[in-house]
Formats: C-alpha cells, sequence, structure tokens
C-alpha cells in the first residue's frame, strides 16, 4: 500500500505540473520584485521535484547528455557575467534568469525519470500533452469570442495581481492564457507536429481532425509565423518520410504518399488564402512590406548586430553611446561616474544571458527596449560571443544526429527533429529558443524520449 501511495503521489504530482506550466500559460505569473516574475507553475514544480526528490532520491537525476550540454551553453553565458563590469544586482538579475531555465529542464529531467520507474508509455504521455494544449485553445477560442480586445482580456488579470508587463493591444487575434498570439502560435505547432506524424503513420481520421483543429487555432492567433511554422513541418515531416529502396525513392511507401497529400493540400489551401481572402493572418503575409510589426523586427535585428560591430560596449561603443546621449538624452551607461570605461562583453565570450538592457541603461532594472530581442539566434550571439554561438550550433547538430541515428529506437525521434528544426527558423521573429512556455514541453519530450523508450 506504501507502494502504491508513493506511485499515485509522484505522478499525479507530475501530472499537474505539465498542466500547470502548459494550460495556465501567463495568466498565473507574478512579479516577486524589481521584475523578477515567476509562475505558478515553476513554484508547483519546484515543490514537485522536491517531494520527488525526497522519495526517489538519486533515481529520478539520470540526466542525458543533451541537457548537460545545455547546462553548459549556460554556464559560458554566466562565465560571462561574472567577468564583466555589471554592478551586482545586474550580475543577479542575469543569473537568476538563466537559473530559471535550468531549474525548468531539471523539473523535465526529473518528470521524466518518474515516468521511466512506472513504465508510462511515451505515447499515452503524449496523448496527454496533446489534450492539454486542447485545453489552452478552446480557452483561446472563449477569450476571443467574450474579450476579442486584448487589453480587455488583460485587464480581468491584472485586477488579481498578475504580472504581464508591457502588453500589446491586439485586437481580434487568439492570445489565450499565453497572452501572445505568437509565442502562443509557435507552442501549438508542438501539439500538430504529434499529431500530424501520428496521421502519417496510420492514416487515422481522429489524428487528421486534430490537424484540421491545431491549424485552424493557430490561424486564428493571426500569427504569421505561426502559419510558417506549419509550413515547416509538413515541409520537414515529408522529407523525413521519404525512404529509399535500393537506392532510389520508394514511390508506393504509404507514408511518404500521405505525407506529401497532406502537405500539398494545405500548402495549397494557404496560398489560395493568400490569394483571395479576407482572413487576418493571410492579409498581414500578403501586406507584410507595409507591416509596422516587420519594421520593428527588422530593427531589432539591426540593433542586434549593432552591439556586435560596436564591439559589446568597448571603447568605441562608448563613442557611439555618447554621440546618442547629445540627440536622444541616453545614459552612457558604458562610463561610471569618474568617466571611467566599463567593459561588458566582447566578440569572443558575449555579454552574458539577459544582460542587453543593462548595455543601455545604467538602472538596477533593465530598460524595456528592444535590443536584438526578437532573434533567438542573435540573442545567443551577443549573450555568448562566438564560443557560445559554435558550441551552440554543435549542440543542435549533435542532438538531431543522434536523434535521426537512433530513430528507429522510437517513432517519436523524428518528431522532435522536426520541432527542433522548425523552432530555429521561427525563432529570429520572437525569442523562442528561450521562452519558458516552449522550453518546457521541448525537453519534456526530448527527456521523455530519450528516459523512457515504452512506446505501447
Amino acid at each position: 500500500m506504501k507502494y502504491l501511495n508513493k506511485k499515485n503521489i509522484s505522478l499525479t504530482l507530475c501530472f499537474f505540473t505539465i498542466s500547470f506550466y502548459i494550460i495556465f500559460g501567463n495568466c498565473l505569473t507574478f512579479n516577486i520584485g524589481n521584475r523578477m516574475p515567476i509562475k505558478v507553475a515553476e513554484i508547483f514544480g519546484m515543490i514537485t521535484s522536491f517531494i520527488i526528490l525526497c522519495l526517489y532520491k538519486k533515481k529520478v537525476l539520470i540526466i542525458k547528455k543533451t541537457n548537460i550540454k545545455f547546462f553548459i551553453w549556460f554556464l559560458i553565458a554566466t562565465f560571462s557575467i561574472i567577468i564583466f563590469d555589471y554592478s551586482i544586482k545586474e550580475k543577479l538579475y542575469g543569473m537568476l534568469y538563466s537559473f530559471r531555465i535550468i531549474v525548468t529542464i531539471l523539473i523535465t529531467i526529473i518528470i521524466a525519470n518518474v515516468f521511466s520507474i512506472y513504465n508510462i508509455s511515451n505515447k499515452y504521455l503524449y496523448k496527454y500533452i496533446i489534450i492539454n494544449y486542447v485545453v489552452v485553445s478552446l480557452f483561446g477560442i472563449i477569450q476571443l469570442i467574450t474579450y476579442p480586445s486584448a487589453m480587455d482580456f488583460y485587464n480581468i488579470f491584472y485586477k488579481i495581481g498578475v504580472y504581464f508587463p508591457n502588453p500589446d493591444p491586439h485586437n481580434g487575434r487568439l492570445i489565450s492564457t499565453y497572452f501572445d498570439p505568437n509565442f502562443l502560435a509557435a507552442c501549438l505547432i508542438i501539439p500538430l507536429t504529434l499529431i500530424l506524424n501520428q496521421y502519417i503513420k496510420n492514416g487515422n481520421l481522429k489524428n487528421l481532425i486534430g490537424i484540421v483543429f491545431f491549424i485552424s487555432i493557430i490561424i486564428l492567433t493571426v500569427s504569421r509565423s505561426g502559419v510558417l511554422g506549419i509550413c515547416l513541418i509538413l515541409i520537414i515531416n515529408f522529407i523525413l518520410s521519404i525512404k529509399f529502396n535500393d537506392r532510389k525513392i520508394d514511390l508506393k511507401d504509404a507514408k511518404m504518399i500521405r505525407a506529401f497529400i497532406i502537405m500539398i493540400t494545405i500548402g495549397s489551401f494557404f496560398i489560395i488564402l493568400t490569394m483571395f481572402s479576407n482572413i487576418p493572418v493571410f492579409k498581414r503575409i500578403l501586406n507584410t512590406k507595409e507591416d509596422d510589426s516587420t519594421y520593428a523586427r527588422v530593427n531589432s535585428w539591426s540593433k542586434g548586430i549593432e552591439i556586435i560591430n560596436n564591439g559589446y560596449g568597448s571603447e568605441n561603443d562608448s563613442k557611439i553611446e555618447k554621440k546618442e546621449e547629445k540627440n536622444d538624452g541616453i545614459i552612457d551607461s558604458s562610463k561610471d561616474k569618474n568617466g571611467k570605461n566599463h567593459s561588458r562583453g566582447n566578440i569572443f565570450i558575449g555579454t552574458g544571458y539577459n544582460m542587453l538592457g543593462f548595455m543601455e541603461s545604467n538602472q538596477d532594472k533593465p530598460k524595456s527596449i528592444s535590443f536584438g530581442n526578437d532573434s533567438s539566434i542573435m540573442v545567443i550571439l551577443i549573450s555568448s560571443g562566438i564560443i557560445g554561438m559554435i558550441y551552440f550550433i554543435y549542440i543542435i547538430i549533435s542532438t538531431i544526429y543522434k536523434l535521426w541515428k537512433e530513430k528507429e529506437e522510437s517513432i517519436f525521434n523524428e518528431v522532435i527533429i522536426e520541432i527542433i528544426i522548425s523552432s530555429l527558423i521561427i525563432c529570429n521573429f520572437n525569442n523562442l529558443l528561450f521562452y519558458t512556455l516552449w522550453i518546457f514541453p521541448v525537453f519534456l519530450l526530448l527527456n521523455i524520449n530519450e528516459i523512457n523508450y515504452i512506446e505501447k
């Protein structure tokens, strides 16, 4: 009886943690001081992890090499924070965000190990993840119908103290509990990929309905990067489904045929809607050049490139900031009160993760301005320099290679490959790779797949 209670408590806590992260999104996030947000899901996840660690000790701390590689990247980015001229408060602020992401990954590792101990099948777990995203989508539909103005929707949560700074005044866009249509659309690519691969495998009508459902929800977010994500998943899925027989493509393979048909059908449908419909997201795609958010993205990339070209807070950068001070009133944060130059990074090891805002502000908290933040790739290069960027590329290539090499061991290896590749492209339009509501499900899938090979 004691063993059963232990099992039930552990599994219940794990499933609740998954639901808290996926379903509640940003709607239960609170500020614990000086721009330090924390989600109820994170608190619950840490409590869950502590209880499970007490119950199982080292059994739930089997950490695979892929996780260790990512931890090493954060160490590189943290090292930059330590050695450069930031104040103690600035250093703590930057390191706490790195710590937050590392803790999120550790929570997924512990959950995956618990599922492995009790032989919970991968298929069951993936279905559970999909159901949670269905709930998020249904909440989104209700939000879109009752509160099409995002500001009205935010105000409901602001009244209970929810922390969501700098909200965008979206209108007629599905944002659900995530409060951001672009990040929501990117996260919905995850269940879409799971269902798509199941459909390609067995041609089940239920899975086809699921594909249509999630594509429809992503379209309702009016996110162009979300539509791009759909197209990328369809293309990558088709490429990975191609099989060779005697060095020739097997044109009779059922999986490849289904992948090709669904790619062409949905692709053609999107082209027709873009050219002839008044559906908001397709109108935005057609008018991309005139869209204000397009210029915001380009400006964000330009600022990131400017940081690199100006030497990460070097003397050359100080001169440029001094010039900006005269024109725009921006404080030159690369110098102290005595006019001494500060070094806040270099091309080799970057500025440190989450330190971009401090490069334009001498306040105790970073200014909320666009500073290369809209591209995760740019953030990686600026945060960890050339060394960190090369190491990150190594992590991605080695992870994809390992998944591809062992794809026969798990039918879900291809799912994770598709999510990784598509996300690497989408993340250039939003800082997706450092978004905890994306990190949690992706690393959960990755760790479940690596630790737990039970698929029935």
